[in-house]
């Protein structure tokens, strides 16, 4: 009986071994894709990433503005430019001209994730809509001269597909030409 609860304590030993490696495996995470960032600038024309904490999503969130160096006081419309389905929040600034549009706007490109900028049904925790309706325009009017009126905000997505179940606060603006890829 010693001999044969010996080798029942070995294979269970090794068992709960592979059980810890395989849970480990499982739970270890991915490494992180290394992010090339080029943004492309023009003359006068301030580029600023922020980090904030989004209370719509529980937890920090960043975004990108591209602002005139200069605003001498006065208050800019703000542009928010939304990246499409696999996107990020530098890929307007990396792979187009838009910061051309920069020198009398704020041009805001917020994270977005896989998000569709909705409110997630199954997830309650992924409030995107009121992330993008709520938290991002309080924290840019807090931090930028921005316009606080509904005239002074605007909405271009790319791609517009990615808009089709949108929000309903929001005038939407289809607006694609300003894309020079």
């Amino acid at each position: 009986m010693t001999k044969r609860r010996g080798l029942l304590l070995l294979m269970v030993a090794a068992l709960s071994a592979l059980a810890g490696l395989a849970f480990v495996a499982r739970h270890k995470s991915a490494p992180q894709p290394v992010v090339v960032d080029r943004p492309r600038l023009s003359p006068g024309v301030a580029l600023s990433d922020i980090t904030f904490y989004s209370v719509a999503l529980h937890r920090e969130m960043q975004y990108r503005v591209l602002l005139p160096e200069s605003a001498a006081g006065q208050k800019l419309s703000v542009v928010y430019l939304l990246h499409g389905g696999d996107g990020t929040f530098r890929d307007w600034s990396n792979y187009s001209d838009v910061a051309k549009f920069a020198s009398s706007s704020l041009l805001v490109m917020p994270q977005g994730d896989y998000s569709y900028y909705v409110n997630a049904a199954l997830r309650p925790q992924d409030r995107y809509e009121d992330y993008i309706v709520n938290d991002l325009p309080a924290d840019v009017e807090r931090r930028f001269p921005a316009r606080t009126d509904r005239g002074g905000r605007s909405i271009i997505v790319f791609p517009w597909e990615d808009l089709a179940r949108s929000t309903s606060h929001c005038v939407i603006q289809r607006s694609l030409p300003l894309l020079e890829l």
